[in-house]
């Protein structure tokens, strides 16, 4: 069963289409789902819905190049991303200075930001004023960011 509408779908179809120019690398790690109760494992709550809805969302555009790994199973490559808990999805493209990592589902006003990002990383876009593009030139250590955001 889809996740988005046939009318989200094509209206993300359209606006893909109108603005993204180069391609965007979607990593998404994601926990197989067990047919059988494992001692001490716990189910990811929302890994079939995250991983649905960015398989959906891939097949609106070929400029999006999904590629999906078990936690688990791909345990080098989530080591490479460093990533230690599911869903995550990792963001970037040619233009990027590092990647954007999503811990979750994005879901409600969530989905639109990803969806922006998207876009933005296709356009090598960020929005940020050149003063502060400059500014952050000049840092010499790596920055870890974290947000947080709750859904609404």
């Amino acid at each position: 069963m889809p996740v988005l509408t046939a009318d989200q779908r094509d209206q993300i179809r359209d606006h893909l289409a109108q603005n993204m120019t180069d391609a965007v690398q979607v990593v998404h790690f994601t926990q197989g789902e067990s047919p059988l109760f494992v001692p001490g494992r716990s189910e990811c709550q929302y890994c079939k819905e995250t991983r649905e809805l960015l398989q959906e969302v891939s097949e609106l555009s070929d400029k999006i190049e999904l590629t999906v790994y078990d936690l688990v199973r791909d345990k080098a490559e989530a080591e490479r991303y460093g990533v230690d808990s599911v869903p995550a999805t990792i963001f970037t493209s040619a233009h990027a200075m590092g990647v954007l990592r999503y811990f979750g589902v994005p879901s409600g006003y969530e989905f639109a930001e990803v969806f922006e990002t998207l876009v933005d990383l296709s356009n090598a876009e960020s929005g940020l004023s050149q003063e502060t593009l400059d500014k952050l030139a000049t840092i010499e250590n790596p920055v870890h960011i974290q947000v947080f955001v709750t859904p609404t």
